[in-house]
């Protein structure tokens, strides 16, 4: 029994076949240069936290400092603190125009943007805040109470602002981790 093949219908059925293979290999290197760059800047991430862990332990020392009256050790950990978050917001900034640059169109790259800033913008608020508390002991080390309860206050709007912050990055943690759960 002879089967007769139809050689249209087969360089046709060659040619789908292709297009769909094209096509899936296409998606299938999307997903990985994006997941990539998650994998990426998330160590670029861990990298930049250390940072920050610097900057929060010597914020700790400057308020208990600040908290027993001397007022000269609160300042120079103001110094180093405010050194640290310095370095994490550039930090920070730097994964964020990397991420830019990487032009990928997802919405997991999107909320990771906005976690950024709202990272940045919880490291600027604290570097403000240790200005202010510097400030302050400063004024209180000369005596000018006026001037470091000035100071104080504004301290406590700073904190105000990082502690919303914070809220927002948390909410945005949250949708991150539910878009993240989506690339099964």
């Amino acid at each position: 029994m002879t089967y007769k093949v139809n050689s249209n219908k087969v360089i046709g059925l060659f040619v789908i076949g292709m297009v769909i293979l094209i096509l899936f290999s296409m998606i299938l290197h999307q997903e990985n240069k994006l997941l990539k760059t998650v994998m990426i800047v998330d160590n670029d991430w861990i990298g930049v936290s250390v940072l920050e862990q610097e900057a929060e332990s010597y914020y700790n020392l400057a308020s208990l400092s600040y908290e027993y009256y001397e007022f000269e050790d609160a300042e120079s950990n103001c110094e180093m603190a405010r050194e640290y978050y310095s370095l994490t917001t550039q930090g920070y900034n730097e994964i964020k125009a990397e991420l830019i640059s990487k032009n990928i169109n997802h919405n997991l790259i999107d909320i990771y943007i906005k976690m950024l800033e709202e990272m940045i913008t919880i490291n600027y608020n604290m570097f403000e805040a240790c200005e202010y508390l510097e400030s302050a002991s400063r004024a209180y080390g000369i005596e000018d109470y006026d001037m470091g309860g000035e100071y104080i206050d504004s301290m406590g709007e700073k904190i105000s602002a990082h502690d919303n912050a914070v809220k927002r990055y948390n909410e945005l943690n949250a949708e991150y981790g539910i878009e993240l759960r989506k690339l099964d």
